[in-house]
């Protein structure tokens, strides 16, 4: 008597996910993680996924490559204030020899001669 054994589909398939994907989404669980190619097959998905506030892993030969997250607070200008240009003006002045080579006993400390 032949045994029949039955074939499942992986659940990948269901939803939907490359095998590319499916291979890199071992590298971090924790966000999307994709491949620069399939990122480029459908950018304005992925990004409408970022908008949503989900964070994506993208990579490049399997290695990480960037980090693309929701801009939040930034993007929409509120929340933190950045500092204004000039905060500190006439407070203190950089010295005329600031680019001048160091003396030769600092360069020989900072190179432990």
């Amino acid at each position: 008597m032949t045994q029949v054994r039955q074939v499942v589909p992986s659940p990948r398939r269901w939803l939907g996910i490359s095998d590319e994907t499916w291979r890199s989404r071992r590298y971090n669980d924790g966000m999307i993680t994709l491949s620069v190619e399939e990122m480029g097959r459908d950018l304005t998905g992925y990004l409408a996924r970022v908008q949503a506030g989900e964070t994506l892993l993208v990579l490049q030969a399997d290695r990480p490559l960037a980090e693309v997250k929701p801009a939040g607070e930034l993007a929409s200008g509120e929340g933190k204030q950045f500092r204004p240009f000039g905060l500190c003006a006439g407070e203190f002045s950089v010295p005329a020899d600031f680019d001048d080579p160091l003396p030769e006993d600092t360069l020989n400390a900072f190179e432990s001669k």
